[in-house]
C-alpha cells in the first residue's frame, strides 16, 4: 500500500515565502489599481499547488493537491499513470522529489485528507468478483449513503473514512496504446480518509512527512486489512447440493445481497446480536461448503502485495530500473546483452555479478508490466523505451 491522492495545505509564513519564490507564480492584480488578489495555479506532473490570498488578513497560504504516485511516475518515467506498483521506497523518494520541488519540508505540508491504495492483479476481469463481494459490519447496519455497490466498485464508510474497492482496468485501458496492453484482471482497494481530524485520530498522520515513516505504513495496512474482514464474499448463488436440510434453510434465507444491510427484517427484531449470530450462521455453512475459495485467495494476494510493497529492497530494483530507462531514452533501442553488462558494471563495487543479474532481470520484468518499455525481437532482443 502506498499513498495516491492527498489534499494539504501549508499555512506557515516563512515556508509559504520559500515556496513562492521556489514556483515563482504568476500574480493576479487589479487592472486600476495593481492590488494583488490572488496568483496562478502551477501544476508540478500532476501535483497542483495554488497560492491562495487571504483578504481579511494579507496573508497567503499554499494548497497541495494531486495523486504522489502518478507524480512520481510522471517524474521518472514521463507518464501520468498510477497503474502499476508504488512502493514504500518509491513513495518516500518521491516525497523527498516534492519537498525540492516545492523547496520546504514536508512537516508544514498538513494534511486535509488523503488516499493510501494497492492494486492487486487478481487473475479475473475484476467486476466478477465485485459482483460476489457485499458489506457486513457487526456494530451496525449502514445507511445507503454509506455502503454502495455499483458491480465495478463497492465502497463502504467505516468510522471517518471510507474502503473503496473497484475495477481499476477500466481506467488503464485508456493508456493502452502507451505501454498498458492485456490489463484486464487490475482490482484496486483504496483507504480513503476524508478530513483533517479522521488524518490525526484515525490514521495517526499530520503532514505528509509522516509517510516517510514505515510504522505509519505498517498501520494503514493493518486497518486494511481488519475492514477486509468486514467483506462478505462468496463465490456461488447457487444451492451446494449436500446440504442438510437446516443448511438449505439457512442459505436460501441470507443468500440475498441486502439480507444483512436491510434494517427492516423482521428477524433482526433491532437486535445486534442476533444479526451477528446469523451472519456466523451463513459463513459457517460457506466455509463448510468451501464457497468462500476466491475470498481466500483474494486475502492471500493482499497479504502479499503489501508485504511486497514494504521490502526494502525495492529500492534497489528500482534504481535499476531508473538505470534501463534513462539508457533507452538515449538510443532508439538497446540489447539485452549491453544492458546487462551495463548493470553489472554498475554494481561491480557493492554486489557480486549473480545478484546484479537477478535485480536486472527483476528491473526489467516490472518496467514491462508497467508498460515503460517494449520488447523488440529481431536478431537479438532489444528493448525501447514508451
Amino acid at each position: 500500500m502506498a499513498l495516491d491522492y492527498f489534499h494539504g495545505v501549508i499555512t506557515n509564513t516563512l515556508t509559504v515565502k520559500l515556496v513562492l519564490n521556489k514556483l515563482k507564480p504568476r500574480k493576479i492584480v487589479y487592472h486600476d489599481n495593481g492590488e494583488l488578489i490572488g496568483f496562478d495555479p502551477i501544476s508540478l506532473k500532476g501535483i497542483m499547488v495554488e497560492s491562495i490570498l487571504n483578504k481579511a488578513n494579507g496573508r497567503c497560504y499554499i494548497d497541495i493537491s494531486g495523486s504522489l504516485h502518478k507524480y512520481y511516475n510522471c517524474k521518472i518515467y514521463g507518464k501520468e499513470q498510477n497503474f502499476d506498483d508504488f512502493t514504500f521506497t518509491s513513495q518516500v523518494k518521491a516525497l523527498y522529489i516534492l519537498a525540492n520541488d516545492l523547496n520546504c519540508e514536508l512537516v508544514y505540508v498538513i494534511l486535509k485528507s488523503f488516499e493510501y491504495s494497492v492494486n492487486i492483479r487478481c487473475g479475473l476481469p475484476p467486476n466478477e468478483l465485485i459482483h460476489k463481494m457485499y458489506y457486513y459490519d457487526k456494530r451496525k447496519i449502514p445507511t445507503e449513503n454509506e455502503y454502495i455497490n455499483k458491480g465495478y466498485k463497492i465502497e463502504f464508510k467505516s468510522d471517518s473514512y471510507k474502503l473503496k474497492i473497484y475495477n481499476k482496468s477500466q481506467e488503464a485501458k485508456l493508456f493502452s496504446k502507451v505501454g498498458l496492453k492485456d490489463l484486464n484482471d487490475l482490482l484496486r482497494i483504496e483507504l480513503k480518509y476524508n478530513d483533517k481530524n479522521a488524518c490525526v485520530t484515525i490514521a495517526g498522520v499530520e503532514s505528509l512527512a509522516d509517510f516517510k515513516d514505515t510504522s505509519t505504513a505498517n498501520f494503514l495496512y493493518s486497518t486494511l486489512q481488519k475492514d477486509w474482514k468486514k467483506v462478505l464474499m462468496y463465490d456461488s448463488q447457487v444451492l451446494p447440493e449436500s446440504l442438510n436440510r437446516n443448511e438449505k434453510k439457512w442459505f436460501i434465507k441470507c443468500n440475498v445481497s441486502k439480507y444483512f444491510l436491510d434494517p427492516s427484517k423482521e428477524h433482526f427484531k433491532g437486535i445486534n446480536q442476533t444479526r451477528i449470530n446469523h451472519y456466523k450462521k451463513f459463513t459457517d455453512i460457506l466455509d463448510k461448503y468451501n464457497y468462500r475459495s476466491g475470498y481466500f485467495e483474494l486475502t492471500k494476494l493482499i497479504e502479499y502485495k503489501c508485504s511486497f510493497l514494504m521490502n526494502q529492497e525495492n529500492g534497489l530494483i528500482e534504481s535499476v530500473m531508473e538505470t534501463i530507462y534513462i539508457a533507452l531514452l538515449k538510443a532508439p533501442k538497446v540489447t539485452h546483452t549491453f544492458l546487462m553488462d551495463e548493470i553489472i558494471t554498475l554494481f561491480s563495487s557493492s554486489i557480486i555479478e549473480s545478484k546484479a543479474t537477478n535485480l536486472f532481470e527483476q528491473a526489467l520484468q516490472r518496467l514491462k508490466s508497467a508498460g515503460h518499455i517494449e520488447v523488440i525481437q529481431s536478431n537479438s532482443i532489444s528493448y525501447k523505451a514508451i
